[in-house]
């Protein structure tokens, strides 16, 4: 079976502060149990706690943000970004008073119905004026017009992206990535040695077949007051 270790080190001298296995071949959900795990060890909550995307998971963010003061787990597409596209939810503006989206060329997308089970509200344009309109192409392929989600946590969702983004904690995060390089032999990387030695938590490997016994290695990071 595959097996998924899990560290979380400390940002002041770069040690192990606890260490686990799980049997989870993905690190959603492991963020917060794993900071309380330190947490549990250190005796004190950490200032700021981070990790790579792949511990983000939008079902979570309430229990990951009450781990720490500062939590900086980026989303994907915050680590790698993309081509700006025109037309992604980023640039739909709501309008909270009037619970309504207003799209970028100015049309609103009203409430429509709550998926619970996502938990998420939908908003959407009618089909008609969608059609009709000189972005449809651009914007959405659906007859019944451009359809939004809004995610009952969305607030929090926008506050972890936001936290990220500030450049003081952008700096903090890239601090983490050369703590994290430092743990296989307890030295700086050797430039001239494979990159295999050293790890890299944002850049996930393909992984093996469970049945071989694969092995990962997952490390968070942690800063105490």
């Amino acid at each position: 079976a595959a097996a998924n270790a899990q560290i979380v080190t400390d940002e002041q001298h770069g040690l192990i502060v606890s260490s686990d296995v799980v049997k989870d071949n993905h690190d959603r959900g492991q963020f917060a149990g794993q900071i309380q795990a330190a947490q549990t060890v250190t005796g004190k909550r950490p200032e700021v706690a981070g990790a790579a995307s792949g511990y983000y998971s939008g079902e979570a963010l309430e229990a990951m943000a009450a781990v720490a003061a500062t939590v900086l787990v980026p989303v994907r597409g915050q680590v790698h970004p993309s081509k700006d596209k025109p037309y992604a939810k980023a640039h739909f503006t709501y309008l909270a008073q009037e619970d309504v989206y207003l799209c970028p060329a100015g049309h609103r997308l009203t409430y429509r119905r709550t998926d619970e089970t996502h938990r998420c509200r939908e908003y959407q344009l009618d089909g008609p004026t969608c059609c009709a309109c000189e972005h449809y192409s651009q914007c959405t392929r659906g007859r019944n017009g451009r359809r939004i989600v809004r995610y009952f946590n969305e607030v929090l969702r926008d506050q972890f992206r936001h936290q990220y983004e500030r450049p003081e904690n952008r700096a903090i995060y890239k601090r983490r990535g050369d703590h994290l390089r430092r743990l296989p032999e307890g030295r700086p990387p050797d430039p001239a040695e494979p990159r295999r030695q050293c790890r890299y938590p944002a850049r996930r490997r393909p992984h093996r077949e469970a049945g071989r016994g694969a092995r990962h290695r997952r490390a968070l990071g942690l800063r105490q007051d």
